[in-house]
């Protein structure tokens, strides 16, 4: 096995994934009527081609990009799990493998300059304070297929996805989550509310969930300092509520440029705001064994 066979191939899928759109290809999981019902979400205010459309207007210009780790399960006896580490650099992220002793690096610009040549549908499945979640399949060759779960808002993005190679005839399955937009490039001035959708994947089961997302920022004399709550998680996969109901970080920093992150692999969160003046907020989380997305509009 090499680099691209799993870790670009799962980054790479969901980014161009994110990029294009249509119908007519692999079959979609998850009911949106049932997807309503258990997270209390209204039908979608939009489709999944008007979400398209803004996302290549954002594919365009990003100039920041978040991951989780993704986590591995393989069908090897003697690999039968494995994690790549991530670590972001607003415009790159390196990925290392300790258990293959390998490392990776993928820029913006490769992703910028990425291809789809599979197919691949979508449906919108559910609205929640202004954000829309879709839900998307697609195959690259036969074997090389995935799903996601995304919402693109008017300045980023943000989705968890679960991927499939089938490899020198193993099957090694990839789940995770990530983040991307343009930059407000400054923190708000002025302390509000941001509300949202959470979309995320199970980091061993690969079940696909929703949640709520409030974002509270303060700013206090030259700082500025976030409090994040993702509630009434429940799992899409299953139509039941996780386990975990709830998720919280406190007391997140705010640099001035607008970009935050706090804890450590596992049970940390980065992100950043976007659109002028940050109207817009994004990014990733891991904890309690959930790799998760998020993308909220100020609300007040």
């Amino acid at each position: 096995m090499n680099s691209y066979s799993f870790t670009s191939f799962a980054f790479y899928a969901f980014f161009a994934l994110a990029s294009c759109g249509g119908g007519g290809g692999p079959a979609l999981s998850l009911d949106p009527q049932a997807t309503q019902d258990i997270t209390g979400g209204s039908a979608p205010g939009e489709t999944a081609a008007e979400q398209e459309e803004r996302s290549e207007s954002i594919a365009a210009q990003f100039n920041s990009l978040f991951a989780t780790n993704i986590h591995y399960q393989t069908s090897l006896p003697q690999l039968p799990r494995f994690v790549a580490e991530t670590s972001c650099r607003t415009t790159y992220c390196n990925f290392s493998v300790p258990a293959l002793g390998f490392s990776d690096v993928i820029s913006i610009e490769s992703l910028r300059n990425s291809e789809f040549s599979g197919t691949e549908t979508a449906q919108s499945i559910l609205t929640k304070y202004g954000v829309t979640l879709i839900e998307s399949a697609w195959v690259q060759a036969p074997d090389e297929s995935g799903n996601a779960v995304a919402g693109t808002l008017d300045h980023s993005e943000f989705g968890a996805a679960t991927s499939v190679l089938i490899l020198d005839g193993e099957r090694i399955s990839g789940r995770f989550a990530a983040a991307f937009g343009v930059l407000a490039d400054e923190a708000p001035r002025i302390s509000g509310v941001w509300r949202g959708q959470m979309s995320a994947v199970t980091q061993n089961s690969g079940n696909f969930l929703q949640g709520d997302a409030a974002l509270v920022y303060t700013v206090s004399g030259s700082r500025g300092e976030l409090s994040a709550s993702f509630t009434n998680i429940k799992n899409l996969s299953r139509n039941t509520a996780h386990a975990t109901s709830s998720v919280q970080f406190r007391n997140v920093p705010v640099s001035s440029g607008g970009i935050y992150s706090q804890g450590t692999v596992g049970n940390r969160i980065e992100g950043a705001f976007y659109g002028g003046a940050g109207v817009e907020t994004a990014g990733i989380f891991e904890k309690s064994e959930i790799l998760a997305s998020f993308g909220a509009i100020r609300s007040q």
